[in-house]
């Protein structure tokens, strides 16, 4: 638009004019709308005019210079409607003193008549204006004001009428006062709406009228609007460096009414004062529900906090930032409201303020999306909020995403009573916990759900990266919290009365934590997938993951890791479970962990579901490998059936595995695929069972203890030992009785391509004597040793290559028992004996004997006993013998 520069040149007495020297305007452009009208019509009444008090003249004696907005001529758009009498050029100059020269320039430099229109336009027409709501502002037309040298002028000099009001104010500066607009005072207008609308392009327009918007205004004090009844808007209004003296602590813009509350396009910037916020906007005084809306707008380095919103209704901030402030960013209550009323916050930046970034007490629900708020101090979290205050449960919602890091306090802390639901969260390097989220005091319960994937990691000291304390099921997904001081995430449900779910989905790291990776404490099942827990808590006494549902005997829970899953040098275990029920983990694989403070406790993973009244299975599926852990690599305690696939247990400091299913059910253990135990400081592989126990493909060697110890105790029928496919045990014990292979069982023992030497004591000892004459209840049966396939017994150092005692019969073939410290091939049995292919040679005592007693029968088809002790001792009743024939 033109403007006008107004001069004044070789003052000798000048008293100054300061209706001219305080209109300036600084245009930029924005939307042309009007502000929306109210919703409450006022009666229609006609708008008293008067003339304006003259301006003030000041002396000076120095040369000023004055910006003067160009206007088009006034036009009127209501004839009925008379307009106040503006002053004229002439009137104005006859103010000024003697001896001073006036010169009025255009746009180019070129002096205007002193009478001419232009002239005129420039010195009379000023802003701002009062205008009813959807009237164009053009002053003293269609009901408007005149216009004011200032928004605290137009304030201080006029009353508007009981209407629905638009303040526009030109875009620039605002040099006029402090202002409060008190409907104690406007009180016909303090029912109605009443809009501030900054950025106005002015009252000359381009064109004359016009509601164009073309930047904002800005204010160097405060504006107040108090004791207001009516809805209030801010529209395109800064603030820099604002006191509020009216309202002491109640920020650069304050707006305290019963109605809805608009703020659009607002910056509130280095208020002053003691305890003044950048915004405070109540609403609280309301008797029925009123909103605040907060839209692309800025509260940044104030004195206290960003925006305060008090309400009684429902808040929703839309693009808004508020960073570098000496309190919170941005400070949300609306939990007195009576009706739960919604808090939504949309594309947030709350960003170094000295207490919480975003802080929200609402009884209502809350939701969340594209929030950053990062570098809080003092304590501060990055987001609080806290809606258990709801007079019936309210949800709350994170979608978008959510980034709080490095806080003082918390990254984000979630107090509710209801449903809370997350997505995309990051909260890195907090000072008091990543995420933290409690809906534990729920009437009933309501889920935790975290989606996306999600980040928690070196939030410092003692600090857990995730932790959920909830009464409702738990379901998080592709999580990574690594290197917290503390837990690496915290679920706990297990105190409601119902049981409920913990499902942890996709893949997850749990790495470097202080304590453990994982804890999970419920009442219900534990679904976990694609686990990878390493280097938790080395030098202390927790473990990668611990997972405990072990809380209702009566309703045993399942736990399931399924995926793949990788633990290794944690401090006191990789995985320990204890649990009622079911227990299936899949591809486990658990490396050196447990090397804390107290040597040899801490397994690779240790299993207990053994405490219950209910047999409930352990299943380990896929491919599990168990490798230098302090402890044992696998250690499981159950009630319930044992099934193992493909395992190997290598090199850990007490038990390659352990399993120990012997208890008051007759539950079987399996290891199916291959089993392989090598280099353990105790067993390779150690089972005691009260039920049949089957194993596949078993290679054991070099262990400090025995290969494999296999027990099995019936409690009302005898119970079998089958050992499938080859197994092989070379090289095992160092001392006692530690040999290749230990076997009791009260029933079938069958052992199929058996190949045991170079250990310690005995190859293979097979006994189902010793537990059939001790079981609790005297068996009328009993079982056989059978040898299928081959055997091969060869330099095993102290006793026996094979060694058999049973009540039943003795099957062996191709059969080989060469150089032992003892026998070769050793037969303590009641019933039959048949041996097909049998080579005995170079043993230090027999090479073949039966003990104690006659055998009733047996069978020889090749017995080949050459250069031991004593080749042969057969006792025997009946029997034939032949050659070997394979």
């Amino acid at each position: 638009m033109n403007r006008y520069k107004l001069f004044q040149w070789k003052a000798v007495i000048m008293l100054g004019v300061l209706m001219l020297s305080l209109m300036i305007a600084t245009p930029a452009f924005a939307d042309e709308s009007l502000p929306p009208s109210g919703t409450e019509e006022s009666t229609p009444e006609t708008q008293t005019s008067g003339e304006e008090e003259p301006a003030p003249v000041k002396n000076s004696s120095e040369e000023e210079t004055v910006e003067v907005q160009e206007s088009a001529p006034p036009v009127e758009t209501e004839a009925s409607e008379q307009s106040p009498q503006e002053e004229t050029v002439a009137e104005i100059l006859e103010q000024l003193p003697q001896d001073t020269e006036l010169i009025i320039v255009d746009e180019n430099g070129e002096a205007l008549p002193l009478a001419s229109e232009a002239a005129e336009e420039a010195v009379v027409l000023k802003d701002p204006i009062w205008c009813p709501a959807g009237v164009a502002p053009k002053p003293n037309m269609g009901g408007c004001s005149g216009s004011f040298v200032s928004l605290s002028a137009l304030v201080a000099g006029f009353i508007p009428p009981a209407k629905n009001g638009v303040i526009w104010i030109e875009a620039g500066t605002d040099s006029g006062a402090e202002v409060e607009i008190d409907g104690l005072v406007w009180t016909a207008a303090a029912n109605y709406s009443l809009t501030l609308q900054g950025g106005w392009i002015g009252p000359a327009g381009p064109p004359v009228g016009s509601g164009a918007i073309i930047g904002t205004t800005t204010f160097g004090n405060a504006i107040s609007i108090v004791n207001w009844n009516g809805a209030v808007t801010i529209n395109d209004i800064s603030f820099d460096g604002a006191n509020n003296t009216f309202n002491s602590g109640k920020g650069s813009l304050y707006v305290q009414t019963t109605k809805n509350i608009v703020v659009t396009n607002v910056m509130s910037i280095n208020s002053a004062g003691t305890g003044n916020d950048g915004a405070y906007l109540d609403n609280t005084s309301s008797t029925t529900q009123a909103t605040v809306t907060v839209k692309n707008s800025t509260f940044n380095s104030n004195f206290l906090r960003g925006i305060t919103i008090v309400s009684d209704g429902a808040v929703t901030l839309t693009n808004v930032s508020a960073n570098s402030n000496t309190s919170y960013g941005v400070y949300i209550d609306n939990n007195n409201d009576t009706t739960a009323s919604v808090v939504s916050v949309t594309k947030g930046f709350f960003n170094q303020n000295g207490l919480d970034g975003l802080h929200i007490l609402s009884n209502g629900a809350v939701n969340l999306s594209q929030i950053s708020a990062s570098s809080n101090t003092s304590g501060g979290d990055g987001v609080d909020v806290n809606n258990t205050f709801a007079p019936t449960p309210q949800a709350v919602t994170v979608s978008g995403f959510l980034t709080a890091n490095a806080n003082a306090g918390y990254g984000l802390y979630i107090a509710s009573d209801s449903a809370v639901t997350l997505t995309n969260i990051i909260t890195d390097y907090n000072g008091a916990g990543g995420t933290s989220i409690n809906n534990s005091t729920a009437p009933k319960p309501y889920a935790v759900t975290i989606n996306g994937f999600n980040s928690m990691n070196g939030n410092v000291v003692s600090s857990n990266g995730l932790t959920i304390n909830s009464l409702g099921v738990v379901t998080l997904n592709n999580i990574t919290a690594e290197s917290n001081g503390g837990y690496g995430v915290s679920v706990t449900n297990s105190n409601g009365t119902i049981p409920q779910t913990v499902n942890i989905k996709g893949v997850n790291f749990f790495n470097n934590n202080g304590n453990n990776g994982l804890f999970v404490s419920s009442k219900g099942a534990i679904n976990v997938y694609n686990i990878t827990a390493n280097s938790n808590a080395y030098t202390s006494n927790s473990t990668g993951v611990f997972l405990d549902n072990m809380t209702d005997a009566l309703k045993p829970q399942n736990i399931n890791l399924f995926g793949t899953n990788t633990l290794t040098y944690n401090g006191e275990g990789g995985l320990l479970i204890f649990s009622y029920g079911a227990v299936t983990v899949n591809n486990i694989t658990a490396y050196y962990n447990g090397f804390d403070s107290i040597d040899g406790q801490g397994s690779g993973v240790n299993i207990v579901n053994s405490a219950g009244t209910l047999a409930r299975p352990v299943s380990l599926k896929g491919v599990n490998n168990f490798y230098g852990n302090d402890g044992n690599g696998l250690e499981i305690s159950s009630l319930g059936a044992v099934s193992i696939s493909n395992i190997t247990a290598s090199s850990n400091g007490v038990y390659g595995a352990y399993i120990d299913n012997r208890f008051s059910f007759q539950s079987p253990v399996t290891i199916s695929g291959y089993g392989i135990f090598n280099t353990n400081t105790s067993t390779g592989l150690h089972v005691l069972s009260n039920g049949a126990i089957t194993t596949t493909n078993l290679y054991a060697q070099s262990n400090y203890g025995s290969g494999a110890y296999l027990d099995t105790y019936g409690l009302t029928k005898i119970q079998t030992v089958t050992m499938k496919g080859n197994n092989t045990f070379i090289g095992n014990g160092n001392s006692g009785g530690e040999s290749g292979l230990t076997v009791f069982a009260d029933g079938n023992i069958t052992v199929n391509n058996l190949t045991a030497s170079q250990n310690y004591d005995r190859g293979a000892y097979l006994d189902n004597y010793s537990n059939w004459v001790n079981a609790p209840v005297p068996f009328t049966t009993f079982g056989s040793v059978m040898i299928t396939g081959f055997g091969n017994f060869h330099n095993n150092s102290v006793s026996s290559g094979l060694y058999i005692w049973t009540q039943g019969n003795a099957t062996m073939s191709y059969v080989t028992a060469n150089q032992n410290g003892f026998d070769g091939v050793a037969i303590d049995a009641k019933g039959k004996v048949s041996l097909t292919c049998v080579l005995v040679t170079e043993n230090s005592s027999y090479g073949f004997v039966i003990y104690t007693q006659p055998v009733t029968y047996i069978t020889i088809k090749g017995l080949s006993a050459v250069g031991n002790g004593i080749n042969e001792s057969l006792a025997y009743l009946g029997g034939i013998r032949s050659r070997c024939t394979g």
